[in-house]
């Protein structure tokens, strides 16, 4: 599975996201600033 993960305060992020409309892609998106990476998280 495909999962993308970035700073959701960092503003040059943002506007990749919105540039390359990722979010509508259905690739899910996690905000490391909001949910901490796991080891969990590399294995999947």
């Amino acid at each position: 599975m495909q999962k993308m993960y970035h700073p959701g305060t960092c503003t040059t992020c943002q506007a990749i996201i919105k540039e390359t409309r990722i979010e509508h892609t259905g690739i899910p998106m996690q905000d490391i600033k909001l949910e901490k990476i796991t080891p969990c998280n590399w294995m999947k």
